[in-house]
């Protein structure tokens, strides 16, 4: 059976960077974000397919580079818009 604990956990993080949202911390929250998918590119590369669950998309090289890409991505906006005066 499939197990949603890696999905929760990522949201979980998600969580955590909303809160930071509403606190105004935008590049904190843009960081916690960046983490939470670099969460979910560590657990789909490391888990056996039925444990990752809804993590899963495709092939485990695709996810793992999407999620990671996209963890990147996210870093490096968030490092390179100037904070607001």
């Amino acid at each position: 059976p499939m197990t949603l604990w890696p999905l929760a956990l990522c949201l979980a993080i998600v969580l955590v960077a909303v809160v930071f949202g509403f606190l105004e911390h935008w590049r904190r929250a843009s960081m916690t974000v960046a983490l939470a998918m670099g969460v979910a590119g560590a657990l789909r590369l490391i888990l056996p397919r039925q444990t990752a669950g809804l993590l899963v998309v495709r092939r485990r090289t695709f996810d793992v580079i999407v999620y990671l890409g996209a963890a990147v991505a996210i870093a490096v906006v968030a490092f390179v818009v100037p904070p607001a005066r």
